[in-house]
């Protein structure tokens, strides 16, 4: 057996976590919110993208990790500002 340990995980760069998809469990954890109606209010206000699909035609969807990380970044700074609305 080898000395050196093999990593079970791959490990992202910025790259492929800029264009790596979190599914609604994931956003949960990552914002610290509790309700998925919550989370879909806040795509609703423009304050979230849209969910975009995983396949053509699918029902599974998911957000950018780059919009979700970008959305708490936003409450770290200031968690009592008015939203921001996404363009």
């Amino acid at each position: 057996m080898s000395s050196k340990s093999h990593q079970l995980t791959p490990q992202l760069t910025q790259t492929d976590e800029a264009i790596r998809i979190m599914r609604m469990p994931e956003v949960l954890v990552m914002t610290g919110l509790r309700s998925r109606r919550y989370i879909y209010t806040l795509v609703k206000n423009g304050e979230l993208p849209r969910p975009v699909k995983l396949r053509k035609g699918g029902r599974a969807s998911g957000w950018p990790a780059a919009a979700v990380h970008e959305f708490v970044r936003r409450m770290e700074i200031d968690p009592l500002a008015p939203p921001v609305k996404l363009r």
